[in-house]
């Protein structure tokens, strides 16, 4: 074993910040007694501070296997992990760690971070149980359970882990925040405002949940409330992108279209690179009643983004402001760059509700299976992380497959031909995207588009008995069916707005374009509907 002379001198050097001399000690160190684990420790120590990762998993990698092992060891094999994007061979190792030292608290928070990463809410709310347990008085303990709940939809309980957090560590605005944002998220504008602004007065350094009580205000739909949050803001953060865009948003939302024109083409000028711009000054314009200037921008970003979903978004909304009482031809229009198929079931399957039934089997089991958080579209419902992601499960590759095959008659069909959008689409090289939306009674998702894809799609896993009753029964109710062209209610919507609808059918495969808007209209009845979106990225 390393002397306390030796371990001394390289943590002095360590102290002082001499990697390289501390590193130089480690190896001459090695070279004589190369299973001393204290001067791996150090080695390990220093080879982190220099960023070195790999080194440290390869100096680490003899010693964490042993179950002799200190916490520390494996605490730095795991962080190292992490910094080369290795978070599950990094909870792997966390949970060798915490057989050997099942009571570490350092551990327990880094297996119930990690897990969270790895969008596990369950398992990390496991953890953070036993930590809260074992460290009653430890804030972030509280703070991380707070969060493992809240991803799965238990707001109240994680309500009273963030008050916790904050009643053990009251010098931590964090848990404050989560009180306040979450607040939010249950519709209690008034009582969220009143938590952003006591962290504003305790925390005056932050200064950035002021874009927070900016949103809560646009919800309470106090838009000039909302405005001067924003600004006080963009004063801290003049470069934010996200809040500049909110602010002019508030005020159209205010009435007042020509200001957050004037803000938005200032936003044109100022993220050259951001083509968000391009939709929100495009309604600013038809809400003034300046279609001329719309198209002008419109033009523009056309030009400079030939690619981009935002700007092609605002192309049939323009359309159909400038030809009034033409609905049928842009109905017509919309409908001809949507297709549907009926999928070929793949092989071992002995029909297509069984295969269905292996999907929706898979749906219900991912571990991201949580409710949808506020930013996604879905109201009601349960959403996933990337099901196309490694592990996949064999009916969801299955599903993928038959996918595929679709997309590139889709590309190669009349609604795929002519169209610019799709124009340098290689589809050997494209990524796909899946995710799965399970909605519940009421369930529904607003109207919005895929900004980051080219072409999107999704297939219909479980439709409920309702839908198919009341379309047999000859009924008029659109519940749970899909609706493409109407844009969110934000947007002017001209009266000739083209809309069409279409049923969800078991099996049933719909491609069209990205920057198509499209929503669903609320489910009636108990019974899950379940959907499986995807995307083509390239």
């Amino acid at each position: 074993m390393a002397s306390k002379k030796h371990i001394e001198r390289i943590e002095a050097a360590l102290g002082a910040g001499d990697i390289q001399r501390a590193l130089k000690m480690c190896d001459a160190r090695l070279r004589s007694r190369p299973g001393d684990s204290a001067i791996k420790l150090l080695q390990g120590r220093a080879l982190l501070a220099a960023g070195e990762f790999q080194a440290v998993v390869d100096s680490l990698a003899a010693l964490t296997v042993q179950s002799t092992a200190s916490a520390d060891a494996f605490l730095m094999h795991a962080f190292a992990l992490v910094q080369m994007e290795r978070t599950e061979a990094a909870f792997d190792l966390v949970k060798s760690g915490l057989t050997a030292h099942p009571a570490h608290g350092e551990l327990l928070q880094y297996a119930g971070l990690l897990t969270d990463q790895l969008t596990q809410p369950v398992e990390s709310e496991v953890y953070f149980r036993k930590l809260t347990a074992l460290e009653p008085e430890r804030g972030d303990a509280h703070l991380g359970l707070g969060n493992a709940l809240q991803r799965q939809g238990r707001d109240d309980e994680a309500l009273g882990s963030y008050k916790a957090a904050a009643a053990v560590d009251p010098g931590n605005p964090a848990p404050l925040v989560n009180v306040a944002n979450l607040l939010g998220k249950q519709n209690d504008q008034p009582g969220a405002q009143a938590a952003y602004r006591e962290i504003l007065e305790s925390f005056p350094e932050r200064r950035d949940v002021s874009a927070n009580l900016g949103a809560s205000h646009v919800l309470s739909r106090d838009y000039e409330a909302a405005v001067a949050a924003f600004d006080a803001y963009l004063q801290a953060f003049p470069d934010d992108f996200e809040a500049s865009l909110s602010r002019a948003k508030a005020m159209l939302k205010g009435g007042d279209a020509a200001e957050s024109a004037r803000a938005l083409a200032g936003m044109m000028t100022r993220f050259p690179d951001n083509p968000k711009v391009c939709p929100e000054l495009i309604n600013a314009c038809l809400s003034m009643g300046e279609p001329t200037a719309a198209i002008s921008y419109l033009d523009a970003y056309l030009k400079r983004f030939p690619k981009s979903a935002d700007a092609y978004s605002s192309v049939p909304i323009l359309h159909a402001a400038l030809h009034p009482g033409n609905s049928e031809d842009g109905v017509a229009a919309l409908e001809a760059e949507i297709k549907a198929y009926d999928l070929t079931l793949p092989p071992h399957y002995a029909d297509t509700p069984a295969f269905f039934d292996a999907v929706c089997t898979a749906v219900y089991a991912h571990p991201s299976l949580m409710d949808a958080p506020p930013e996604h579209a879905t109201r009601a419902g349960l959403h996933t992380g990337d099901l196309a992601k490694v592990p996949v499960a064999p009916a969801i590759a299955d599903l993928i497959s038959a996918i595929k095959g679709c997309v590139h008659d889709y590309a190669e069909s009349d609604a795929g031909r002519g169209n610019r959008f799709f124009d340098g689409l290689d589809l050997a090289t494209a990524g796909l995207n899946m995710w799965a939306v399970v909605m519940r009674e009421g369930g529904h998702q607003e109207p919005h588009i895929h900004p980051t894809a080219r072409i999107s799609g999704v297939v219909y896993g479980k439709v409920p008995d309702s839908i198919q009753e009341n379309v047999a029964r000859g009924g008029n109710t659109r519940a749970g069916w899909i609706e493409f062209g109407r844009p969110h209610a934000d947007f002017h919507q001209p009266e000739s707005l083209p809309v069409t609808l279409m049923q969800p059918v078991l099996g049933r495969i719909v491609l069209f374009p990205s920057y198509m808007y499209h929503a669903t209209v609320p489910l009636n009845g108990t019974e899950h509907r379940i959907s499986l979106a995807f995307d083509i990225v390239g």
